[in-house]
């Protein structure tokens, strides 16, 4: 097998660009402008879920504004991406003929890491969601570069996802933490009801949720995420091209999503609804609750969601941390480090990170990332590697000169 680190080697790093990256007969400039366009088409792809997701999952809450809204944050993110990714393969040639030829760094990672640069001028919608995205990718395929025993240890991974199930729902609880996440908290109820009924509930074991049983709650809650995971499990399937055409083909679906979503909220509920019929619900009864619910991973038994889970925990300690009333005067390390804006830092370094690993040790590349490569670039990322494979094995067996 070839190694690809001979790429920056001599003598294959002194390989022209134009062979490398496959544009022989076109200019950098030129291949740039064809790139974008096969980027922008590749990335409004990738990213159609942002558009369809809010029209299948929250069909009644769809107004003239919000259906701008949702098409403004899709063209925006894909056209950002496009034109970061086309950057990426611009700047591979534009640092081999500053240099004379292939070095490590300058092979992907610098590339990569000077296009995102963009990330500063950003929407900050785009932002957020690439901030959260490729943290999760860069993590995850750092851990498995490490061959690291989480990404083999299912207990490890559920125990993760709940402690991060248990930060998550509690900060959003608070309504200290406004990102993402699978399911919506249970409502405070102490601090809409008189604090004489809510004692009067307790002693009476009633649960604080009126006019309906917790069977009927519970089911009620399940019901409402089984409309978001039978539609992702649906697309999901669609995309990797087994598209059911007849009723005995539904078997080919697997309802993941549906049964983790039907899980979490079922557990959630339940947690919660005996915590309050047996004990004064507060805040340790609600992270234990919020932490049980986190058993539904074992429905995934993805890497992917666990290292998701991490980050987005991680996002919502700091964003409640930095929500949090200022006592004056205010630590000086304190307002430091409120004022860096990590996100925009990350994010190049992240798809830096990446994109190196996609060349250099694909194998260990998470699904995620592999995926926004393939996609985000029109499958040209994947392409120019297994060229730069094919290219390394034919010029192994010439003699050199």
């Amino acid at each position: 097998m070839v190694e690809i680190s001979k790429l920056y080697q001599p003598p294959y790093n002194a390989v022209s660009c134009s062979e490398l990256l496959m544009h022989n007969g076109l200019t950098c400039k030129q291949i740039f402008r064809r790139n974008w366009y096969r980027c922008s088409v590749g990335c409004l792809k990738y990213f159609l879920p942002l558009a369809v997701s809010p029209l299948v999952l929250r069909p009644r809450s769809l107004n003239r504004q919000t259906l701008l809204n949702i098409l403004r944050y899709y063209l925006e993110t894909s056209l950002w991406g496009a034109t970061s990714s086309a950057l990426t393969i611009y700047f591979i040639c534009l640092y081999r003929h500053l240099f004379g030829r292939y070095h490590l760094l300058t092979v992907t990672f610098l590339p990569a890491y000077t296009a995102f640069q963009l990330i500063w001028f950003y929407p900050i919608r785009t932002i957020r969601l690439f901030s959260t995205a490729t943290t999760q990718a860069a993590l995850e395929t750092w851990l498995r570069k490490q061959n690291h025993f989480i990404t083999k240890s299912l207990p490890i991974q559920t125990i993760v996802f709940m402690l991060s199930s248990a930060v998550v729902l509690h900060f959003k609880r608070r309504k200290e933490f406004n990102g993402f996440w699978f399911i919506q908290p249970n409502t405070d109820e102490s601090q809409q009801k008189g604090v004489e009924n809510l004692e009067d509930l307790q002693k009476s074991g009633k649960c604080l949720h009126e006019g309906t049983s917790c069977t009927k709650y519970i089911l009620k809650e399940m019901s409402s995420y089984l409309m978001y995971g039978v539609p992702l499990d649906l697309l999901s399937t669609v995309t990797k091209g087994k598209m059911p055409r007849r009723l005995r083909d539904l078997k080919m679906i697997r309802f993941e999503m549906t049964a983790f979503f039907l899980s979490y909220a079922g557990i959630y509920r339940l947690s919660s609804c005996l915590l309050t019929r047996y004990t004064v619900y507060g805040t340790r009864e609600h992270l234990l609750a919020a932490g049980l619910g986190g058993l539904s991973y074992f429905f995934l038994n993805k890497l992917a969601f666990s290292v998701l889970a991490f980050v987005i925990a991680v996002q919502a300690y700091w964003q409640s941390y930095c929500s949090q009333p200022v006592e004056e005067p205010e630590n000086k390390i304190a307002t430091i480090l409120k004022s860096v804006p990590f996100a925009k830092l990350l994010v190049p370094y992240n798809l830096a990170y990446v994109a190196h690993i996609f060349v250099f040790h694909n194998d260990a590349m998470s699904k995620l990332a592999k995926g926004f490569f393939r996609g985000a670039t029109d499958n040209l990322f994947a392409q120019i590697h297994q060229y730069i494979l094919d290219m390394l094995a034919r010029r192994e067996k010439m003699p050199l000169s």
